[in-house]
């Protein structure tokens, strides 16, 4: 599970570091509506976070959480390949709400898998793993765009690999996850699971 989510912070904040660069670059977008456009994802995150609490559930966390990442899996990886730009407004927006499939009952799960006597503990492996993917992914992401400035007849990054980069963390993530085999109970309360969620904030 951990795994997991290490993966999944990977390319989620690969994406909100580096979008700006990628749509400026590729797209010739300006920064401030490149800016715009990474915030509806941030956005689109919070709205499924209500419908994502519910899906959990009704059809368990780990289902909800595998059906946000090859939602955001195929919707990235149809916009790298079509490079259709329609498309990028879908996947953003599509995306954060899958994402937020993930975010929100991931959470839940480590604790559940720790137990209540482990409150504390699986807590800190969760924060671990995703801050420790914070610090990463932007860094291998960087290198990745100086190893494809040898590949390009101008010298310049190819920044279309970020989104070449995500799916593979979002499908490592995947793998992962067909491993969990705990976490469905429900003996820890929302209100501490909220509780930890303001902490973070």
């Amino acid at each position: 599970m951990l795994i997991a989510l290490f993966f999944n912070s990977n390319a989620t904040d690969s994406i909100n570091t580096y979008f700006t660069t990628f749509a400026t670059k590729e797209l010739a977008f300006s920064e401030g509506n490149a800016s715009l456009i990474i915030t509806l994802f941030a956005a689109a995150t919070v709205i499924g976070a209500i419908p994502a609490g519910k899906l959990g559930q009704k059809f368990g966390r780990k289902k909800t959480i595998m059906t946000g990442w090859v939602g955001v899996l195929i919707l990235f990886l149809l916009f790298a390949f079509t490079r259709w730009l329609p498309l990028l407004y879908v996947a953003i927006l599509v995306g954060g709400i899958c994402i937020a499939f993930v975010t929100i009952n991931t959470l839940p799960l480590v604790l559940e898998i720790g137990g209540p006597e482990r409150i504390g503990t699986f807590t800190g492996l969760y924060y671990t793993a995703t801050f420790s993917a914070s610090i990463v992914g932007p860094v291998v992401v960087g290198s990745m765009f100086d190893i494809t400035k040898k590949f390009t007849a101008d010298g310049a990054a190819n920044y279309w690999s970020l989104f070449i980069f995500c799916p593979i963390c979002f499908a490592l993530a995947l793998v992962c996850m067909t491993f969990v085999k705990h976490g469905e109970t429900q003996t820890i309360s929302e209100e501490v699971i909220q509780e930890i969620r303001d902490n973070e904030d």
